[in-house]
């Protein structure tokens, strides 16, 4: 990102946003990373698509969420799915997106957390994948796979995987907040 002024541009030239909209929200969750750059596949295989590098880190136990639109394309009549990998670690296995249908959809991905430690709240936490098309369709879990790592967060991975060749899926506008104190 690219600070100019009071303006935050992405690479892409076309978009940018004053940084104010960016600096803190009212919650008191400050911008800790995010990516304009969308980032597909076609793999039938976990795949990480976009990757948010984070500065300042996350340290332990600080709460954070993440939030990413998600899409795949009208491609084969097959399931996609979305995860969320912190660090190196795949904490959120894929959640299906959309009916399975050779439909194009877009929607939202959100994973929020508490604060955390490495004992009894290493696994707290939500993942939502939901598709603005199919119903209103939503799919949440928890941190199924491994529990948030623990260290300072330092990378943000959305993955996904296709379910069928002929099939895009991609996550773009990536945007990870953490309550840094006041």
């Amino acid at each position: 990102r690219t600070f100019v002024g009071n303006v935050v541009t992405d690479a892409t030239p076309a978009w940018s946003l004053p940084v104010s909209h960016f600096s803190r929200s009212s919650d008191g969750y400050a911008l800790v990373g995010f990516t304009a750059t969308e980032v597909t596949t076609t793999v039938n295989a976990v795949t990480p698509l976009a990757t948010v590098t984070l500065s300042p880190s996350i340290p332990v136990g600080t709460p954070f969420k993440v939030l990413a639109t998600i899409r795949r394309n009208a491609g084969a009549a097959a399931s996609s799915f979305f995860g969320l990998r912190l660090n190196a670690t795949d904490v959120c296995s894929l959640k299906g997106f959309g009916d399975g249908t050779a439909t194009a959809e877009a929607g939202i991905a959100v994973f929020e957390t508490g604060p955390w430690d490495s004992g009894s709240y290493a696994r707290i936490g939500r993942f939502l994948v939901e598709s603005g098309l199919t119903a209103q369709q939503v799919n949440t879990g928890q941190l199924n796979l491994s529990a948030i790592p623990n260290a300072a967060i330092t990378s943000v991975t959305i993955t996904g995987q296709s379910g069928n060749v002929g099939t895009t899926v991609g996550a773009k506008h990536i945007y990870v907040y953490a309550l840094l104190g006041n």
